[in-house]
């Protein structure tokens, strides 16, 4: 994503391009970093796009593994526990 791009588009609107890109086409995605990069750099949005593509999971696992080699899921389960603990 460009850096122009990054500065006109709020997080939300980024989450939802990666997104895209992510449902677009998986195999062109899975070996290219710069879209798994993308998406950490909207982690707030990045517990809901893990819940949209939850079929994507069942689907690919190589979502999973490249998520978790880049410590993107574990962030997100921590996140997720510390709200529900403050909660």
């Amino acid at each position: 994503m460009s850096a122009c791009l990054e500065n006109v588009l709020c997080p939300a609107q980024r989450a939802g391009a990666v997104l895209d890109l992510l449902l677009e086409s998986p195999d062109n995605w899975i070996e290219d970093d710069t879209v798994l990069y993308a998406l950490f750099s909207v982690q707030k949005e990045v517990k809901q796009i893990l819940k949209e593509v939850d079929g994507l999971f069942d689907k690919d696992h190589r979502l999973v593994e490249k998520l978790l080699a880049m410590g993107i899921l574990e962030e997100v389960i921590r996140d997720d526990k510390d709200n529900e603990k403050d909660g």
